[in-house]
């Protein structure tokens, strides 16, 4: 035998859950551990219970024999009062409608409410989203960047003072060009000497990192690369000599 039932909220009588079950199913979304977890419900049941009141439980529909019956009053309840921040003035925490979460993987709005009620939808969602704590995480303060970056930099850095070795080189040489024969742009590596005829190889991102520690310009090595320009006479980068590495 099944049954359809709801949580009440005892503040106002409205339901905030509708659910189908069997046995002790009603009764287990108010153990200190639920069985199925829904961070929206859970969130109502601890804001009744910190108001000093203990959600109801309302048996619907009784003695159900047709399990396919069940699901559809428990289906038909849900569209009746809508889930909220998904039907316009909803008021259920139910995450799936029905027993089945919708799928709308790679739908747009338009697709699942149609033109005129996708606009409504975005609304809806947009205001749920701020009302949950808006949209991703939070900025970090000027602090904790300042932090960061100390933690990071210089001699901090696990590859500062570092060259990659020769095998490591031939490694991620092999791996630069594509099966269309072009090459990954994150490998590119470029060979810079030094005033002291020192050679550093260095891949991506290394070379902006290399010319912070160094004191040097990243913009004019780039220069040099992309504009053919000779060495530097005069600047940050006098004696420096960049060339790619193939």
């Amino acid at each position: 035998m099944y049954y359809v039932y709801e949580l009440i909220d005892p503040r106002n009588n409205k339901p905030f859950y509708v659910g189908k079950g069997t046995g002790n199913r009603a009764r287990s979304h108010l153990k200190e551990t639920p069985d199925t977890r829904n961070e929206y419900k859970e969130n109502k049941i601890a804001s009744i219970r910190s108001a000093g009141y203990e959600p109801l439980i309302k048996y619907v529909v009784e003695n159900i024999v047709d399990e396919d019956l069940a699901y559809s009053i428990e289906d038909m309840l849900i569209k009746k009062y809508g889930r909220k921040g998904y039907d316009k003035g909803g008021i259920l925490t139910n995450i799936c409608e029905g027993n089945s979460p919708p799928n709308h993987k790679g739908k747009t709005y338009e697709d699942i409410y149609g033109i005129d009620k996708a606009i409504e939808q975005r609304k809806l969602r947009s205001q749920l989203q701020r009302d949950r704590g808006g949209y991703g995480p939070k900025k970090h303060s000027e602090e904790t960047i300042a932090k960061i970056k100390e933690k990071s930099s210089g001699s901090n850095n696990g590859m500062y003072g570092k060259t990659h070795s020769e095998q490591t080189i031939k490694k991620i040489i092999s791996n630069r060009v594509l099966p269309s024969g072009k090459e990954h742009h994150f490998s590119k590596g470029y060979e810079l000497v030094g005033p002291d005829s020192k050679s550093y190889i260095l891949y991506g991102g290394e070379l902006k990192l290399f010319c912070k520690e160094q004191n040097l310009s990243f913009e004019t090595f780039r220069k040099n690369l992309s504009d053919n320009w000779p060495p530097s006479k005069r600047g940050k980068n006098v004696g420096w000599l960049i060339k790619e590495r193939k």
